[in-house]
């Protein structure tokens, strides 16, 4: 080889390292602005909710109050008319067939509830002033309900945008050979557990698959609250080999789902008795995480903890929630989460 040549190949090596190295910087800094933007849009979430939830208890405190102040209403009424036929006691007797004796009684009764009933309907008065009152506090607080679903819609086209920069990104980075192995063997394994009734078999597949990888972690493993939501309680009364040895979080529709922990997605695909599944890899655990309706994140990635993975299924926010389940396994065991939230 010539001297010219081999100055050649030198500089064209220094070209596709120095391009492999900007590549891995500008994907780099595209997961961090998905990270920024994503608790940006998780937050938004969280105000949304609690608006929406404040607003339908002040409708249902305010129906409860209009109730009482009609029902106090139709009682005086009722009392008044009784002392107005008092007077004429045989027209009263002549519709009634009662005697005098129970126009009395009845009077008397209506009475004896009428301060309770008077305390009530100021009650219910003051309560209507302060649902007022809060209804202000609440439209100032949000910044107007609508304001914060326009910037929301802003913040998921730029998220979706840095995804698809991200998807080429990757693909454009990566030259590893084994990636394309690697794919015919993740559609094996997915063919295979289309019947599956739990993930030990798909786990287990997997740990063979990446039993060749023993890179091993400084520190100890952490799981972030991966969405929005109500975190079920664990079934501690019952035996270790009774217990639902998962996290399930009740979460609205459509809510932001991101990845609990820093890891590799080993596993994406549609498996009928669960639906969508991601399987993320850390060191020897495996994450697994099912509910989801989209999945943002793709095979072979390697996953910041915090990034976005997906979204919950859609429908109506203020009559519905979802399950976002997530299992942890190492070593063919399955271990219970709880212990890694942070």
């Amino acid at each position: 080889m010539t001297r010219v040549s081999l100055v050649a190949l030198l500089f064209l090596m220094t070209a596709v390292c120095v391009h492999a190295e900007n590549s891995a910087k500008d994907i780099s800094e595209v997961r961090e602005k998905l990270i920024v933007i994503t608790r940006k849009i998780m937050q938004l979430e969280r105000e949304i909710i609690d608006a929406t939830m404040s607003n339908s208890l002040l409708v249902n405190q305010e129906k409860n109050a209009l109730s009482t102040i009609f029902d106090q209403k139709r009682i005086g009424m009722t009392l008044q008319n009784l002392r107005h036929v008092q007077g004429s006691s045989p027209l009263f007797m002549a519709i009634t067939s009662r005697s005098v004796d129970d126009l009395v009684k009845i009077i008397m009764l209506l009475q004896a509830l009428e301060p309770q009933i008077n305390s009530k309907y100021n009650n219910a008065l003051a309560q209507l002033k302060e649902i007022s009152l809060n209804r202000s506090k609440i439209k100032s607080s949000t910044q107007d309900y609508e304001q914060k679903r326009e910037l929301m819609r802003q913040l998921e086209n730029e998220q979706a945008e840095l995804l698809t920069q991200k998807y080429h990104l990757f693909f454009k980075a990566s030259h590893n050979p084994n990636l394309e192995k690697f794919a015919r063997q993740h559609n094996k394994i997915e063919s295979s557990n289309d019947h599956a009734q739990n993930f030990d078999d798909l786990v287990h597949q997997l740990q063979t698959l990446f039993s060749s990888d023993t890179s091993k972690s400084t520190y100890k493993l952490s799981l972030l609250s991966p969405v929005n939501g109500v975190l079920s309680a664990n079934n501690s009364e019952l035996s270790t080999t009774q217990q639902d040895l998962s996290l399930n979080f009740s979460a609205h529709p459509n809510a932001q789902v991101i990845s609990p922990l820093s890891a590799r997605v080993v596993f994406t695909g549609f498996i009928p008795t669960f639906g969508q599944v991601v399987i993320l890899k850390q060191d020897d655990f495996f994450c697994v995480m099912t509910g989801l309706a989209t999945v943002h994140c793709f095979l072979g990635d390697t996953l910041l903890s915090g990034e976005p993975i997906g979204r919950m299924p859609s429908g109506d926010r203020s009559v519905q929630t979802f399950k976002l389940r997530i299992e942890l396994h190492k070593g063919g065991q399955h271990l219970d989460p709880r212990p890694y939230l942070s």
